[in-house]
């Protein structure tokens, strides 16, 4: 079973948190523990594995993570761009960016129109494949 959580940015410093995500309406229900998803116009917040604390993040930048990790052991998470060397199944290097689109996670090639399911470009629960950044902090990856 894959582990499920995310990442986001906080708000107040812009650092990375990891853990579960949710959404509140009420401020003081900060570290409650359990929250739902509801619209991008209430507070969204991410708290560690423990359910405490709970940070404030931007909701532009909250990924989950796919399960998979690189062949470098980093966990893939959504909005990472990963580089791709000349072993893998296209037979030629490529640059992909991570995203859930059609019930899945899909790697989609920057340059192209190509895209592939995250997970057939595993091999032995790993993606062969480098995370290089993500979206967030690396915009100019993408270009």
């Amino acid at each position: 079973m894959r582990e499920i959580k995310f990442r986001g940015k906080r708000v107040d410093n812009g650092e990375w948190v990891y853990g579960h995500y949710g959404t509140s309406v009420e401020e003081d229900e900060i570290g409650a523990g359990c929250y739902f998803m509801r619209t991008q116009t209430e507070l969204h917040y991410i708290s560690d594995v423990t359910g405490n604390p709970s940070f404030l993040v931007d909701h532009n930048t909250v990924g989950q993570y796919t399960g998979l990790k690189d062949k470098k052991s980093v966990e893939i998470y959504e909005w990472d761009v990963i580089d791709f060397d000349d072993n893998n199944e296209l037979s030629e290097c490529w640059r992909g960016l991570v995203e859930f689109k059609m019930n899945g996670w899909q790697c989609n090639d920057i340059h192209e129109s190509n895209w592939m399911w995250v997970e057939d470009l595993q091999n032995n629960n790993q993606v062969e494949g480098i995370v290089i950044g993500n979206i967030h902090d690396n915009p100019e990856l993408l270009d």
